[in-house]
């Protein structure tokens, strides 16, 4: 999945578990409404050198009806996401509660795309 950050520069955030089919198609379907019904989307994961400056890379992305934008060097292990209206899909429990599963990776201010 590509996200588009606050800078106009492009995250990649990758999930290293496979899944079967209709796995990945509910997958899809929930995250599509969470980022459908939300204006805020929080992604919780781990990325190593994510508070290091970007790095304005050659290769880019194309976001339909947005552009095409510059990746920045940046890679996130995804653990969850949500939006403001505390829609939530974990990686590993889907969205079962509490979302995301355990305190291990809050969904908080600090687990922005783009953390200060």
């Amino acid at each position: 999945m590509h996200v588009l950050d606050e800078q106009k520069t492009v995250v990649t955030v990758l999930q290293g578990n496979n899944l079967d089919k209709q796995s990945c198609a509910e997958r899809i379907k929930k995250i599509g409404h969470i980022l459908h019904n939300g204006t805020q989307i929080y992604i919780a994961g781990i990325s190593y050198g994510i508070d290091k400056p970007r790095k304005v890379e050659e290769w880019k992305y194309t976001f339909p009806g947005l552009g095409t934008y510059s990746g920045n060097g940046r890679v996130i292990q995804f653990f969850a996401i949500a939006n403001e209206k505390g829609n939530c899909y974990d990686a590993y429990y889907g969205d079962r509660k509490p979302c995301p599963h355990g305190s291990e990776y809050p969904i908080t201010p600090r687990s922005l795309v783009h953390t200060p």
